[in-house]
């Protein structure tokens, strides 16, 4: 069975509506962070998982990253299965991934990570998944989609948007914040339909080319 993660239920709103693949374990965790990996442990021990397949948003470092385009993190997938993922796709690029504490809100905080890290991309999950994976040794494989540039600024602060101790967005308070800056609305909007792109784009390639493959992969082994 193919353990499909998300950590936000944002991110996988469209990879939720097409699921059909009863080999898969589809979950939800509404963790960020480093408290995400407690609960994919429990998840792995739990279920009868072969593979774990973390998918979410990542932050563009790199400038030729645009907003909903897909990539496969080449230093948080399992050697197994990087020669069936690394050839050329037009759905997606295998690229490196850093993982970060906190949201990279400014297009400065993304230029200091690019030079610091020299990764792609960012999220704040794939190091803690991987850590847990590779101590159950158990193959992982990671799929993000880019939700927004790294030229661009957040207009709204990450805890306004999404509840730091829920992982949850807090409706209330982001109506309140925009209500007092009315002038934020229009990139709040903008922000919000490039997350729905991303968020179509990683479901698209998802359930198209990355599970298809993985599943290849995992009955090649068993043969």
């Amino acid at each position: 069975m193919i353990g499909v993660v998300f950590a936000l239920e944002f991110e996988a709103k469209n990879f939720k509506k097409n699921l059909s693949n009863s080999n898969i374990k589809y979950c939800i965790i509404n963790l960020t962070g480093l408290r995400i990996a407690e609960e994919v442990d429990f998840l792995i021990r739990k279920n009868n998982i072969q593979c774990i397949v973390l998918m979410g948003f990542a932050g563009g470092l790199n400038d030729s990253l645009c907003v909903g385009d897909v990539v496969l993190a080449r230093n948080y997938t399992s050697a197994q299965f990087l020669p069936y993922f690394e050839a050329s796709s037009a759905s997606y690029r295998a690229l490196q991934l850093v993982t970060v504490h906190h949201v990279l809100e400014t297009s400065t905080a993304k230029e200091h990570c690019r030079q610091e890290s020299g990764a792609d991309c960012c999220d704040m999950e794939s190091a803690h998944v991987w850590k847990v994976a590779q101590s159950l040794s158990i193959p992982m494989i990671t799929v993000r989609s880019i939700s927004d540039a790294k030229n661009s600024n957040m207009p709204i602060p990450g805890d306004i948007l999404i509840e730091p101790r829920s992982s949850r967005p807090n409706t209330l308070r982001l109506v309140g914040y925009l209500s007092r800056r009315p002038k934020l609305v229009p990139g709040f909007i903008r922000m919000v339909r490039q997350a729905s792109h991303a968020a179509k784009r990683l479901a698209e390639v998802g359930q198209q080319e990355i599970i298809p493959r993985i599943e290849m992969v995992l009955t090649q082994k068993v043969a």
